[in-house]
């Protein structure tokens, strides 16, 4: 999103997010927060402090990163999944998976 959000910066497609929900527009402000080039560790640890506990911030963070380091790996496109099915398809697969398990009713 992050490379979405700087391509698009110097075009005509600007990016709306609209939510009820105010935790997650204030974390939607994040992509906005950071560009590709000063994306670091630390800063990413800063900002997410106000919402999650500094260990935790600090684990999060240090997934994206790892994450964001290895976005472009051939290899890693290689093993993503190839799916027929769509995105609604399978939020509903993933919702029906969620409500059968054990305790769920």
């Amino acid at each position: 999103m992050i490379r979405k959000v700087n391509e698009t910066s110097g075009g005509s497609t600007r990016l709306i997010f609209a939510s009820f929900d105010e935790g997650l527009r204030s974390l939607a402000v994040l992509l906005f927060t950071f560009s590709a080039d000063d994306f670091s560790e630390r800063i990413l640890v800063e900002a997410l402090t106000p919402y999650w506990s500094l260990a935790h911030a600090e684990r999060i963070a240090k997934a994206l990163v790892e994450l964001l380091t290895h976005v472009d790996d051939e290899d890693r496109r290689q093993r993503q999944a190839k799916s027929s099915l769509s995105i609604d398809e399978m939020i509903q697969q993933g919702e029906q998976f969620v409500l059968s398990a054990p305790g769920i009713s």
